[in-house]
């Protein structure tokens, strides 16, 4: 029934499904001398929409298929397979007590990272997780330098049917892992515990001392990048792909991190003494550490040498006999570019950390 009252100064109108509302005001104005007249409405038509069944957009649009993933071997060295799909899974309150757990661990080569670090300004790779901007994360063990694992049900539950998940089959591989320390403290033992993977520590105690030179002295050790070199830091990691192209990627992004982005200009006016023929920040960072009488320097400046020079003959110019005196020196595992980088992201988490260990003594 249509709902119509007369206002004290108008009409309003209101119908039964309260989709249709209206006031209307007809009236002359209280001031001036020539008190015209006036009239308004406001109105208000609401249009349903679908249901979210019949939107036609995601997940609304599909029904969910499932990717049967490599769990084990059996005894004959056949490969066994499960469905993904959380409602056929065990659980702890007694689902499908026949069926493999919910957290059955699931490995993957760590290639299967490429897609995720190739394009940084769609998806992020953190400690523990890959997010697709809002649409999907899963939670991951990327602890582990040979291989990175997920639980079978979250593979289910939080990979996409068509798109990821068959990506994500044709990197799944037998093989006798286990769960990284972190993983097990984190899931199991209610710990809050950190990753021991090399490229996570570094931009660990990367982010935290650069943020202790900032509280304390006013001013970063290490310039923010910019947002077109940003990847630099968000894709560094260990090689998944052991290759040389990925190593000299990877050696140009960690000189961008950790010597190009010294905040030289800082530095340089912290010296007291008259340095006008020092060149590059590692330079002048040297002579910041002798003029503060900083004790076992020496180490961490020829690392930082050593580390622009292999970017220097190995990235910037064409390889040849510098490139294999600086992998002598770096004792660079040939054809081994995980061990290798990870060594390199090793040794600049030390020297962060002796910059953090010394800050005290830098004011």
């Amino acid at each position: 029934m249509q709902q119509k009252k007369v206002a004290e100064d108008g009409l309003v109108y209101r119908n039964d499904e309260n989709s249709i509302f209206y006031t209307l005001n007809i009236g002359n104005t209280s001031t001036g001398t020539k008190r015209e007249n006036y009239s308004y409405i406001f109105g208000k038509n609401v249009i349903w929409g679908c249901s979210l069944c019949d939107s036609n957009i995601w997940p609304y649009n599909e029904e969910k298929t499932y990717v049967d993933f490599i769990i084990g071997i059996d005894e004959n060295g056949k490969e066994i397979r499960h469905t993904c799909n959380p409602n056929c899974l065990s659980n702890y309150y007694g689902a499908n007590p026949t069926a493999p757990h919910y957290l059955t661990p699931v490995y993957f080569d760590t290639a299967v990272l490429n897609k995720y670090y190739s394009k940084p300004e769609i998806y992020k790779i953190e400690d523990g997780i890959i997010r697709c901007g809002v649409l999907w994360a899963i939670y991951v063990d990327n602890s582990n330098p040979d291989y990175v694992s997920a639980y079978l049900g979250d593979l289910g539950r939080d990979l996409p049917s068509e798109s990821e998940q068959h990506y994500w089959r044709g990197f799944n591989k037998a093989v006798g892992g286990k769960l990284s320390l972190t993983k097990v403290k984190r899931d199991f033992m209610c710990i809050a515990a950190d990753s021991e993977s090399p490229d996570f520590v570094f931009k660990r105690t990367y982010r935290r001392v650069n943020q202790a030179y900032e509280d304390k002295l006013g001013w970063p050790l290490f310039l923010p990048l910019t947002e077109q070199d940003a990847y630099n830091f968000e894709t560094l990691r260990i090689p998944v792909n052991n290759s040389i192209a990925e190593m000299d990627m990877l050696v140009l992004s960690l000189v961008k991190i950790l010597i190009d982005s010294m905040n030289e200009k800082k530095i340089t006016s912290q010296l007291t003494g008259s340095y006008e023929k020092l060149v590059g920040s590692i330079s002048k960072l040297e002579a910041w550490l002798v003029e503060k009488n900083i004790e076992n320097s020496d180490e961490h400046i020829k690392f930082l040498r050593n580390l622009q020079e292999l970017r220097s003959s190995g990235t910037g110019h064409r390889k040849g006999k510098g490139y294999q005196k600086i992998t002598k020196t770096l004792d660079m595992k040939n054809e081994n570019y995980a061990e290798t980088f990870s060594n390199l992201l090793n040794c600049a988490t030390d020297f962060i950390n002796f910059m953090g260990a010394n800050l005290e003594n830098m004011v």
